[in-house]
């Protein structure tokens, strides 16, 4: 016997798949407190090695993973920079984040 996971849609109407996907996805949750001039969510705290970070979604992130390894970034898969849902939260390297913006051209004038 195999299990379904999803519903069969007929056929003219949205692909099976879709409905899945659009559950799954959870909404941004917005930082409420102070931000900086690029819009990211500003808390001062200590790690447990003794560095000091100032972004929320830094926090937010070791928080939930309880890793902040040294030379790495926390990227926004939703591309929100105020955004602390730690579902859209991920580790990369400064250099991926760089080409990641050169690559995608709706991030180079971003209206605030």
């Amino acid at each position: 016997m195999t299990m379904q996971w999803f519903k069969r849609i007929p056929k003219g109407g949205p692909r099976e798949y879709d409905a899945l996907a659009k559950e799954a996805v959870r909404p941004c949750k917005e930082y409420t407190g102070r931000r900086d001039r690029q819009g990211y969510g500003r808390i001062r705290f200590r790690l447990p090695d003794g560095r000091i970070e100032q972004r929320a979604h830094r926090l937010v992130f070791y928080k939930t993973s309880g890793i902040l390894p040294r030379g790495c970034v926390v990227k926004h898969t939703c591309d929100n920079v105020g955004c602390v849902e730690p579902s859209h939260l991920i580790l990369g390297l400064p250099d991926s984040t760089a080409l990641e913006t050169v690559a995608n051209p709706k991030q180079w004038y971003r209206v605030k």
